[in-house]
């Protein structure tokens, strides 16, 4: 559990998801004083994963802008690391482009 909130509250922001709305998970960090205790879900919880997948799945995906730097995004948990390649610009409606 612990990883796996520590991953999703990483890309939190790249999401557009709010703290609040990921409380439920967050509380299953709360429950057990072993963090690598089995844990079961809690519907609150549920919910919440199902926005995060939502949130994944509809982040919409861009072409190579040319004149805007290619950066490289590194996601590491412990089995596994994501690299995604994106680009920054503050003056795009949405700043952050995966592409």
């Amino acid at each position: 559990v612990q990883k796996l909130l520590e991953t999703i509250n990483w890309v939190r922001p790249l999401l557009g998801l709010t703290t609040t709305q990921l409380t439920p998970l967050f509380q299953l960090l709360k429950s057990d004083k072993y963090l690598l205790s089995p844990q079961s879900l809690t519907k609150g919880a549920q919910t919440a994963l199902r926005e995060v997948e939502k949130a994944i799945e509809t982040k919409q995906a861009y072409c190579l802008t040319k004149n805007q730097s290619l950066n490289l995004y590194v996601v590491i948990n412990l089995y596994h690391a994501l690299g995604l390649l994106g680009q920054w610009n503050t003056q795009w409606k949405d700043p952050l482009h995966f592409i």
